[in-house]
């Protein structure tokens, strides 16, 4: 993400050098009265320092074919 004036909004692998991050972690963000849970702060932090994947690059290599009794992580295909 480019970003403005003060540089990427999101550095990829580094949620502290990330300006989102600093504002989601500090309230600032999302702008509304609706605050982000610890968990959703937790999910962005995590999206952050996986190099902030895209859904098709986590399905790269999810097998489509699972034993039976198996089940996909649903943050894999979703």
């Amino acid at each position: 993400l480019k970003g403005g004036e003060s540089g990427p909004a999101v550095k990829a692998r580094d949620a502290a050098a990330s300006e989102m991050w600093k504002r989601i972690d500090s309230d600032e963000m999302p702008p509304n009265d609706k605050k982000l849970t610890a968990t959703e702060k937790a999910a962005i932090k995590g999206w952050i320092a996986a190099g902030m994947p895209t859904v098709a690059q986590r399905q790269k290599d999810a097998d489509p074919l699972l034993a039976a009794g198996q089940k996909h992580d649903p943050r894999d295909v979703a």
